[in-house]
């Protein structure tokens, strides 16, 4: 519900400013970062440089050769990437990537053959820009962005000729989507709004050439998604049903519509839905698990109904489907339950990918194509290594060629990564948990994922957002930094996450704070008993649902932590339903009963969902907390972290609470981002006497307030 970071499948994968009282009886010392309020830093850098003479921090600029004890920077681990969205455009003329240009994240282009001459051709000073997409109409290119983080994006298109950037004209708080291209119809896009109404989405086509937009459908029926064939004709449309059940309409091209062709239980809903449909629209492919427990690739012929199957996993769901883009067939499917396994339908594809993967042919890496032209002819290759971080590569399929392109993070060569172990997790029920563990340099384990190092560790837990999502094997700056400052980092796939099967994400169902806790504190006990971690030692630290997990660790089980990191997550699971963003309406009933709640709550639903919000045992909290917020989040509410904070204060139980107030539902700005990271790691600097990088000026470039509460004294 929090998260949309992660598609189930992966398809073409927060100014105001907060003045507190300085008041001795209530705070014994808080900073305020903002416009004309600079000065009130001084006390803290007072503070922090004596803390340094005391400490065991290290400066980046210290270290001449690595070590056990170098510190790699926080600037390069969480600064903005050198390149990232590396794109081949579909006449495999240009490539484009998202790179800083003076410190913001901008669209840069280049001829294929030399990406040397690459310019940039946005020039945003803001949030920056990594989202974008090439249309079939040459040299033009659309990018969406929103403003502070409110999640109402904006449509805007390049002209590479002119260098001119026309606006998708929309209404003010509006949020407009690109949904379809074609190469038959190159200068064409179908776009969806919900201008009319906040709660559904409107389609209209858009001339990329004339700017003139007109409706194609005016969404009465509440439609929530749309499939189109290549002729930009609307082919699927799915609703969300009172029961939580997802309905398919089928628009054939005669004219009739199907109502409910598909219809998937709500059991179903996270692991089946249709994908798309053949250039000839003939057939259409649906991964589906209504009579399974993983999903299943299959094909249907859209006139007789047939039904082809193509492939499966035991133990995990479809993850990625790749399709020819000249006839809409499906060349390779995956499936991850620890890692990404690709199973091949199209042989001569397949011998392209086997001769591009000996491009970096290490086990530890994993390849992903990011990008191909329409003709096949370039690749754009992905190689995420967990202790390297991700390679990029312009593979030739013609000449069997391959060019190095760029790095996510050059920087990141100049030091030693660690790698990532990935482990299964028995939960108290017999659940099996996938999970990834990564520890400091010099750590060893056996063959049983035992510690046999001669010293243990500080384990943080580190929760993902979601729920229905998942962590992955890869590169994980999270991981890095803190196995980097002397932590074991643990991150676990508990249940409601997505990957394994419907029956997984089901047994979660009803269960925040509840058996979905539970994963979390089984994991605690994995790691004590592996040796790893001592039970005196362990943090945990998630952001959204992973936030809100943090808040229950804390307040409910106030024994088993030594401290909690929360990012943007809620404290009241009531406040958190009644404030979902309007567009968001039409998958209330599935949020309904992921919550456990019938479709009409009853008082009493709402005493059960008041009994898992953390807000309810604020009170029990005994351990140092830092919470992190962004003001314009439309997901997870400002009042979600204000809330839980009043409690705190009333009941007398310090806090550190950081308000980002150009931020959303997370810390796009680099300044703000490395502000969040140097205080965390001083946060867990003082909890657990681990080494860290003494902070600069990280606070005074960022836009936030700080509140630390250290409690009244009695």
């Amino acid at each position: 519900m929090l998260d949309n970071f992660q598609a189930i499948h992966r398809k073409s994968v927060c100014q105001l400013v907060l003045v507190f009282c300085l008041e001795c009886d209530r705070i014994k010392h808080m900073i305020l970062i903002g416009p004309m309020m600079k000065k009130y830093f001084l006390l803290e850098c007072l503070i922090a440089s004596l803390m340094a003479i005391f400490s065991n921090s290290v400066t980046a600029a210290e270290q001449n050769s690595y070590s056990e004890n170098t510190i790699i920077p926080r600037s390069i681990l969480f600064g903005n990437p050198d390149h990232c969205a590396v794109r081949v455009s579909p006449d495999g003329k240009h490539l484009s990537y998202s790179a800083p240009d003076e410190g913001v994240m901008n669209i840069f282009v280049a001829p294929v053959d030399d990406v040397k001459k690459a310019k940039a051709i946005t020039f945003d000073r803001g949030r920056g820009i990594t989202s974008y997409t090439w249309t079939y109409l040459p040299g033009i290119l659309i990018y969406s962005q929103d403003h502070d983080g409110d999640e109402n994006d904006r449509l805007f298109v390049i002209d590479l000729a002119t260098g001119k950037h026309h606006v998708i004209e929309s209404n003010s708080g509006s949020l407009t989507k690109l949904v379809a291209i074609s190469i038959n119809h190159p200068s064409q896009i179908v776009i969806a709004t919900n201008e009319r109404v906040k709660e559904y989405f409107d389609l209209y086509s858009y001339d990329l050439v004339t700017h003139d937009k007109n409706i194609l459908l005016e969404n009465t029926e509440e439609y929530a998604q749309f499939i189109f064939g290549n002729d930009l004709n609307l082919v699927f449309a799915g609703k969300i049903l009172p029961s939580g059940a997802l309905a398919y309409s089928y628009f054939k091209e005669s004219g009739e519509v199907v109502d409910e062709w598909m219809v998937v239980p709500f059991e179903d809903t996270e692991t089946t839905s249709l994908l798309g449909v053949t250039h000839d629209n003939q057939w259409c492919y649906v991964v589906d698990s209504r009579d399974s427990n993983c999903s299943q690739l299959w094909s249907i012929n859209l006139e007789t109904e047939q039904k082809i199957y193509i492939g499966d996993s035991d133990i995990a769901d479809i993850s990625d489907v790749i399709v020819d883009q000249r006839s809409g067939k499906i060349q390779a499917y995956a499936t991850e339950y620890l890692r990404t396994e690709y199973c091949f339908i199209d042989k001569l594809f397949q011998s392209k990918w086997n001769l591009a993967r000996k491009i970096y042919d290490d086990l530890e890496a994993d390849m992903m194509i990011a990008s191909r032209s329409y003709n096949n002819e370039y690749w754009v290759i992905r190689f995420d290594i967990p202790s390297y971080g991700v390679k990029y590569y312009l593979y030739n399929t013609k000449k069997h060629q391959a060019e190095f392109l760029f790095d996510y993070m050059s920087s990141l060569s100049q030091y030693r990564l660690n790698p990532m172990e990935c482990v299964i997790i028995e939960a108290r029920d017999g659940l099996n948990l996938a999970g990834y563990l990564t520890l400091p340099q010099g750590a060893r384990l056996d063959q049983n994922n035992n510690n046999i190092s001669s010293k243990k560790y500080p384990l943080i837990i580190e929760v993902h957002g979601g729920p229905v999502a998942r962590d992955s094997y890869g590169y994980n700056r999270d991981h890095q930094w803190l196995s980097n400052r002397g932590f074991a980092v643990l991150s676990v796939n508990y249940r409601s996450s997505s990957g394994f099967g419907k029956e997984f994400i089901r047994a979660g169902d009803g269960q925040w704070s509840k058996k979905m806790h539970e994963d979390i504190l089984d994991a605690v006990q994995w790691a004590i008993d592996h040796n790893i971690t001592d039970r005196n030692t362990v943090g945990i630290y998630g952001g959204s649902y992973g936030g809100y997990e943090v808040l229950v660790a804390l307040s409910m089980t106030p024994d088993v932590f030594c401290c909690g990191v929360d990012v943007v997550g809620p404290s009241n699971l009531e406040t958190l339903y009644n404030s979902i963003p309007p567009y968001w309406d039409c998958y209330v009933a599935i949020e309904r009963r992921r919550f456990g709640l019938p479709e009409e709550p009853s008082d009493r639903d709402r005493e059960i969902l008041a009994e898992s919000s953390p807000c309810t045992y604020a009170h029990q909290i005994s351990k140092p907390i830092l919470i992190a917020q962004g003001a314009n989040d439309v997901r997870v509410k400002q009042a979600e972290s204000d809330q839980i904070v009043d409690i705190m204060r009333e009941h007398n139980i310090p806090y550190t609470y950081m308000l980002f107030h150009n931020e959303g539902h997370g810390f796009v700005r680099p300044e703000n981002r490395l502000a969040f990271y140097a205080e965390m790691e001083l946060f867990l600097h003082q909890n657990f006497l681990t080494k860290y990088e003494q902070a600069q000026d990280e606070l005074l470039r960022a836009n936030l307030t700080i509140d630390r509460f250290i409690g009244r004294g009695e």
